[in-house]
């Protein structure tokens, strides 16, 4: 509807023909499988300089043709490069090409977002590996819960995806700030897969490492009898290091180990009081369940 709408239109569309587009719909975050389902896009290139051919009228609607540089890495000198040459400043050109630029990272912001959102409670999956019963010194009773903690290779295959869309570093490091290490495996795949994505963006390398992080990961213990919930205990999983450490995270390596898989065990005790033997004697069903750190009421099991 106007000459602006018409030239942002060509921008978008030579960004697409250039390098892509990503579209990613809510139930995609939710299965984390990336499907078509127009919610979310995202394109990894931004408008790095441009030329209008021509500009016309044809009733109430506007067209624009145009010569359209666009880049799929970083913000280029060239166009500063060849004003200067002028002794002119590049003007417009130079603050549409940073809007571009900065509309791109954002639409990335969103898309990463999603993604991270889903950790811990989505990215890890916990099964109940049985429970042992024993008798201490002082007579009472010990109860020994299993259970095994793995990732979700869905969660894994996805942020795969999206990281080899956002990364903006170079290979093998150069010229990254850091990088992100998915060691996962695909349906097709029986060895699995280890990608390493880098990134210069210090922002969404940011937001990878304040989201991967042992001490997000709670797990949240309940005991029932029937439909009634007769215990329920949550607490921070936070030291993986001495499991292998399937996830690290330091100053410049985020790295998840989604092949690797923690066992884990919490023992409750259980004394002669007629609370604990009563608790002990309706006990018939457990269920573990990953949630968030905000989501932990107790800190710690007993």
């Amino acid at each position: 509807m106007s000459p602006g709408a018409a030239k942002d239109a060509a921008f978008r569309k030579a960004i697409e023909e250039r390098v892509g587009i990503l579209v990613v719909g809510e139930r995609a975050i939710a299965d984390y499988k990336l499907i078509k389902d127009e919610i979310l896009s995202y394109s990894a290139g931004y408008v790095d300089d441009y030329r209008i051919v021509e500009q016309k009228k044809a009733g109430d609607s506007w067209r624009v043709t145009a010569d359209v540089w666009i880049s799929s890495s970083r913000i280029t000198n060239r166009i500063f490069k060849a004003a200067n040459e002028r002794q002119e400043l590049p003007g417009t050109r130079a603050a549409e090409s940073f809007d571009s630029f900065i509309e791109q990272r954002r639409q990335a912001d969103r898309l990463l977002g999603k993604l991270l959102a889903g950790f811990p409670q989505d990215a890890l999956l916990i099964k109940f590996e049985g429970t042992q019963v024993e008798f201490d010194s002082e007579r009472n009773a010990l109860m020994t819960v299993s259970y095994n903690l793995t990732w979700n290779q869905n969660y894994l295959i996805a942020l795969a995806e999206v990281a080899a869309q956002l990364e903006d570093g170079d290979g093998y490091g150069v010229n990254a700030n850091g990088k992100l290490r998915i060691n996962y495996q695909k349906p097709e795949d029986w060895l699995g897969t280890l990608d390493t994505f880098y990134f210069k963006d210090k922002i969404l390398l940011k937001q990878l490492k304040g989201r991967f992080k042992r001490e997000l990961v709670g797990i949240r213990l309940q005991i029932f009898n029937k439909d009634t919930i007769v215990f329920e205990e949550c607490w921070l999983d936070s030291d993986w290091s001495r499991d292998g450490g399937v996830l690290n995270n330091s100053w410049s390596t985020v790295s998840l180990k989604g092949l690797d898989s923690l066992r884990r065990s919490v023992t409750y005790t259980f004394t002669q009081s007629e609370r604990d033997k009563n608790l002990l004697r309706l006990a018939r069903q457990i269920k573990f369940e990953i949630v968030s750190h905000q989501g932990c009421k107790n800190k710690s099991p007993r």
